[in-house]
């Protein structure tokens, strides 16, 4: 039956092609938060201790790729009332690996010898090799200027990094406790961040049917589900995509799919060239072509 509705609907008959394009815009693959950041918080602290971590990160991410992207066709819908408060939660914790993995590398490279030349001398075969690698030992190492250059890059990276959160600490803080609290309407703090926009992203027929189902929620019984902000905002973005639809249409050829691509030049036309919507209304009852709504008029 799906093989059947996507041939008739869409000239597609793969199943997962058809999902594409009716299911939601699909994730972004650097988007993949929870998975993908583990395996990348682990490789990046740990990775100086063991490098085979770096390989074993580079498989995961490749199946996990491969998995979601070409067997599972992973799609989404977020819901218009989500916000984008746990993404940047889950962002802002992978910016502690930095601290940490500068620490890590900083300690592994100043044990001698595992990263050097230095290996202490036994006295018998049964004495247990002391590594040499302590906290007193490195602080005389930083007091009398012997630490090597890698030892030196990654204690100034750690420094750094301490710093920067150090300040950030600060002033979030003081953003929470001395500053106005946050009102309707304030500009959202991720406005100017390279984030896709939710209804820029949907299909016109998705975008379509959110906006009719608000409309009825509103009229029959009296629930606002979407703010007014986001419904002109929809209504604008719905229009342009009528609107450019319309447009292309000039550009396709009839003899491809000729029974679809005449309907949807006759639908256009009849979207945005009827002055008269009894006009309208009586043509589509004689096709028995669906009803559009009168908010789609121009």
């Amino acid at each position: 039956m799906n093989y059947f509705y996507a041939t008739h609907d869409n000239n597609i008959t793969d199943n997962v092609k058809y999902l594409e394009l009716h299911a939601g815009p699909e994730y972004q693959f650097e988007n993949k938060m929870a998975p993908l950041n583990a395996v990348l918080m682990t490789v990046l602290v740990f990775g100086m201790a063991f490098p085979l971590l770096y390989l074993v990160a580079l498989f995961a991410i490749a199946v996990q790729y491969i998995t979601e992207r070409y067997t599972l066709a992973m799609m989404y819908r977020l819901p218009q009332k989500y916000s984008l408060s746990l993404t940047l939660q889950n962002a802002q914790l992978l910016a502690f690996a930095p601290i940490i993995s500068s620490f890590v590398g900083f300690w592994m490279l100043g044990n001698r010898q595992l990263f050097g030349h230095s290996v202490s001398p036994l006295g018998t075969k049964n004495d247990i090799p002391q590594s040499g690698h302590t906290l007193g030992s490195e602080a005389d190492s930083l007091v009398s200027g012997k630490l090597s250059d890698l030892e030196s890059i990654f204690l100034i990276a750690f420094i750094l990094t301490v710093f920067a959160f150090a300040v950030y600490s600060v002033t979030h803080t003081y953003e929470l406790l001395f500053k106005e609290p946050v009102v309707e309407g304030r500009e959202s703090p991720v406005k100017g961040m390279s984030l896709p926009d939710y209804m820029n992203a949907l299909k016109e027929q998705d975008l379509e049917e959110m906006m009719e189902e608000e409309f009825t929620y509103v009229n029959e019984f009296g629930v606002n589900n979407i703010s007014n902000e986001h419904v002109l905002k929809g209504e604008q973005i719905l229009t342009a995509k009528m609107q450019s639809a319309t447009l292309e249409q000039d550009r396709v050829t009839l003899f491809g799919e000729p029974y679809y691509q005449c309907f949807k030049v006759f639908d256009n036309w009849l979207r945005f060239n009827s002055t008269n919507n009894k006009e309208e209304k009586n043509i589509k009852l004689l096709l028995n072509l669906p009803m559009i709504p009168e908010r789609y008029h121009q």
